[in-house]
Parts: C-alpha cells; sequence; structure tokens
C-alpha cells in the first residue's frame, strides 16, 4: 500500500471513527483518576461491540492492571516529585538531577511496557472483526500521540473518547 493510500485510509477513519462514537452518546460513569488511563486505553464502549464475556475478562484485566501500575505510579509520583525539589533548591546537583530524570524515564518506561502488554492481551481475546478495528484504533491513538494535543489528530482522539 503506497504512502498516500495510507493516509487516506487514516484520514477517513479519523473521520468515520468519531462520527460513529458520537451517535453512541457519552460513555457511562465518572471520568478521572485510573480508571480514566485504562479508559484512554480502550475505545469509547460499543465500538467493539465486546460480547458480556469479553466485557467481564476487560474488567478482571483491568482490575490486574491497576494492580501491576499502581506501586509503578506512586514511585514515578515520588521520584518527579523529588526532581522538582531538586530543580528548585537553592544549590542544584547535577547529579542527583540526572539520576532523578533518568528514574523518572525509567518508571514511565514500565508503565508503558505495562499498558502495552496489557492492549496485546486485550487483542487476543477479541475475534477476527475486532480485532482489525482494534488495530486501526491502536494506529489511530499511536498517530495522535505523535502528533501532539494540539494538532488535529489529538483532537480527533479526544473527540472519540468524550
Amino acid at each position: 500500500m503506497t504512502p498516500r493510500r495510507l493516509t487516506i485510509l487514516f484520514l477517513t477513519a479519523a473521520l468515520i471513527v468519531p462520527c460513529a462514537v458520537f451517535a453512541q452518546g457519552p460513555p457511562d460513569g465518572p471520568r478521572g483518576g485510573q480508571g480514566n488511563a485504562i479508559r484512554e486505553l480502550l475505545p469509547p464502549p460499543g465500538y467493539l461491540q465486546l460480547t458480556e464475556a469479553q466485557q467481564e475478562t476487560v474488567r478482571a484485566m483491568a482490575e490486574e492492571l491497576r494492580a501491576a501500575v499502581e506501586p509503578i505510579r506512586e514511585a514515578e509520583r515520588a521520584a518527579r516529585e523529588a526532581l522538582r525539589a531538586a530543580l528548585e533548591s537553592d544549590t542544584p546537583d547535577a547529579t542527583e538531577i540526572g539520576n532523578l530524570t533518568l528514574e523518572v524515564r525509567g518508571l514511565a518506561g514500565q508503565l508503558r511496557a505495562e499498558m502495552e502488554a496489557f492492549g496485546d492481551a486485550f487483542r487476543g481475546i477479541l475475534d477476527a472483526d475486532q480485532q482489525v478495528k482494534w488495530d486501526n484504533f491502536r494506529e489511530l491513538r499511536r498517530l495522535s500521540q505523535r502528533g501532539g494535543d494540539g494538532g488535529p489528530r489529538g483532537k480527533a482522539m479526544r473527540r472519540l473518547h468524550r
């Protein structure tokens, strides 16, 4: 497939997916907390048309993910606070700042790895049609992250999750 056709495919998906999502209405439940991070990993409710059994499996997987990432998030939060304090100190120590920066990046990498593992496991419970939709969603999300929040791709993903 040529780059131009890929671009047209993704732009079409970027236009069709939000329209389908808006037709379904907003998701139930409050936004925020770690549930929000997991919700951002997954497509909007109804997009994949999960069966009841699949929904139960996803709930269990989400609980496992929460348990796995909670200690990492706490460690990352503490490392960020320590980094902020080191940067704002009267006599900043470059070595300490460098070590804390590496620690924050390492913890962020661990979080990314956990999220990717969740995404791969999630794909494993889907049928063939759902996997195609899932792969398209992940690619759209990847492109939106690369484009940043301010660009049209980032805005499309924010609208997708309203």
